[in-house]
C-alpha cells in the first residue's frame, strides 16, 4: 500500500460513512473519483498510478509554479 492509499482508505471506510453518515453511493462515487484523480495524475507525469501517487505536491522547477 502506498503512503496516500492508506489515508483515502480510511477516509472512504471510516470518515465517510461514520462520521459524515454518507451513503455507501457517496462512498463509492469519491472511490471514483480518487481513482479518475490518480490516472489523470499518471498520465500528465507521464507515471504509473502508483508513482503519481508518491509524487511531491510541490511544482518543479520547470514548470515555474505554474498549474498542470
Amino acid at each position: 500500500m502506498t503512503p496516500i492509499a492508506s489515508d483515502i482508505t480510511a477516509f472512504l471506510r471510516e470518515r465517510l460513512p461514520n462520521e459524515r453518515k454518507a451513503s455507501p453511493h457517496t462512498t463509492d462515487t469519491y472511490a471514483y473519483a480518487f481513482q479518475l484523480l490518480f490516472q489523470f495524475a499518471s498520465q500528465r507525469l507521464g507515471c504509473s498510478k502508483e508513482a503519481a501517487q508518491h509524487a511531491d505536491a510541490e511544482p518543479d522547477e520547470a514548470n515555474h509554479g505554474q498549474d498542470l
